[in-house]
């Protein structure tokens, strides 16, 4: 009976080792395509279009969460300010590459992929907030 317990504990950190997996920018570019194209029925000339958007997407993207990592490393926080500017650039990227995926999607097209994103941003915020619940209880178990 451990046994089978050691095992079963011992493939959920392989799995969940095999998750945390960086892929490089191309490839994830081409998943992204490739699970549009699935959800969104994208022809062969949306897929070309989307591929720089989509690469410039997930090159911001990182380029934000490296920008928050040098902050959270410092010592001093970050001023108000610069994360005020942070926070500009970044909804500001968002609206120039919404208007893009909206000139390449037609209106049927885009109406799903705004529900799909919306559905996306739901379950990232529910899986914060039983991160925030996990660790609360963890610091509740210690104190």
């Amino acid at each position: 009976m451990v046994f089978a317990f050691t095992i079963t504990t011992q493939a959920q950190k392989k799995d969940k080792r095999m998750r945390k997996e960086k892929f490089s920018i191309e490839q994830q570019t081409v998943l992204t395509i490739k699970k549009m194209t699935l959800d969104l029925e994208l022809t062969a000339a949306q897929q070309r279009k989307m591929k720089p958007l989509i690469t410039q997407q997930i090159k911001d993207r990182n380029k934000y969460y490296e920008q928050m990592k040098k902050l959270k490393k410092t010592d001093n926080k970050p001023s108000t300010e610069e994360l005020f500017n942070l926070k500009i650039e970044q909804l500001d990227q968002k609206i120039a590459h919404k208007k893009e995926i909206k000139s390449v999607l037609n209106k049927e097209q885009f109406n799903k992929y705004e529900k799909m994103a919306s559905a996306k941003k739901r379950m990232a915020y529910q899986k914060a907030q039983q991160l925030k619940k996990k660790k609360w209880k963890k610091e509740q178990r210690k104190g």
